[in-house]
């Protein structure tokens, strides 16, 4: 799926889209991992939150990109908390509370 992302944005670099399904199909990557190696997770969820920086200027105040980023927030998140780093996972849950 990563490489037919990657063909579409070779394809037509100003397509939202694909920018966007690359930063989602790395967020289920990290989703694979997270109950197990929440560690792992956030490395994972740090490459999502990059792929999603990458999406052009005119897609990123897209509804389906604001929530994408915000999911990801709280996976992220939650990954924090698991591995009992409460004042960064508040500190993530109050960023998309508070925006």
């Amino acid at each position: 799926a990563m490489d037919y992302g990657r063909r579409a944005i070779a394809d037509d670099p100003s397509y939202v889209r694909p920018y966007r399904a690359l930063g989602i199909f790395q967020m289920k990557v990290a989703d694979a991992v997270a109950y197990n190696d929440p560690e792992a997770a956030i490395k994972e969820y740090q490459e999502a939150a990059r792929l999603f920086d990458q999406v052009p200027a005119d897609g990123q105040n897209e509804l389906a990109t604001k929530r994408a980023r915000r999911s990801l927030v709280f996976r992220s998140a939650w990954s924090y908390s698991a591995l009992g780093r409460y004042r960064e996972a508040i500190a993530m849950y109050r960023s998309v509370v508070d925006d």
